[in-house]
């Protein structure tokens, strides 16, 4: 979670909420990060959330998705593979937002 807040940040996007809660049909969630405004949402998945009961894990993040959706919400999820390329998982979050996302930039955050 920390290092796709980073690359969003470093990409100059707005500074997302962090456990931002989301009120769904099936109740509340919190999302890992997300702009109220534009409600997107942000989802890292980590290996280790799936081990153990695949399907049954599997089908709770399913339905937890849907109803997030069906909330009007748009998700991005994020996996250790979209960290290697920080471009392209910027591009994904913009392709996601419901309009153009201003820039701020922040060339301190950017790698070197």
């Amino acid at each position: 979670e920390s290092c796709t807040r980073l690359i969003v940040l470093a990409a100059g996007l707005p500074r997302p909420t962090t456990q931002l809660e989301v009120r769904t049909h099936l109740g509340r969630f919190r999302a890992d990060l997300g702009w109220e405004a534009w409600r997107l949402l942000i989802e890292y998945d980590g290996r280790s959330k799936y081990a153990g009961a695949e399907q049954e894990t599997f089908m709770r993040e399913k339905r937890r998705a849907d109803a997030l959706m069906e909330a009007g919400w748009r998700l991005v999820r994020v996996t250790k593979e979209d960290l290697r390329s920080p471009e392209l998982l910027v591009a994904r979050v913009r392709r996601a937002a419901p309009g153009p996302i201003p820039h701020t930039p922040r060339p301190a955050l950017r790698a070197r």
